[in-house]
């Protein structure tokens, strides 16, 4: 089993944004709801991915942990 990567999500004023919690993988996005989020997440991730030779993910592979102090 893979080990899923977190993403951090904020809610802003126009939707969520959204970081890569490991420091290693420097991904971020922003999306209007969660759906949304979650695919972008992917999209940065796998960007990041194929510069650092990476494995590529899915969205099964992408945990969210909400920020409820932000």
């Amino acid at each position: 089993m893979k080990k899923k990567i977190v993403f951090i999500v904020e809610k802003t004023g126009t939707g969520f944004s959204t970081y890569a919690e490991d420091d290693s993988i420097p991904a971020s996005t922003s999306a209007d709801n969660m759906t949304e989020l979650r695919i972008n997440n992917v999209d940065a991730y796998n960007s990041v991915a194929e510069i650092k030779g990476l494995p590529e993910l899915t969205v099964d592979d992408i945990s969210i942990q909400l920020d409820v102090c932000a």
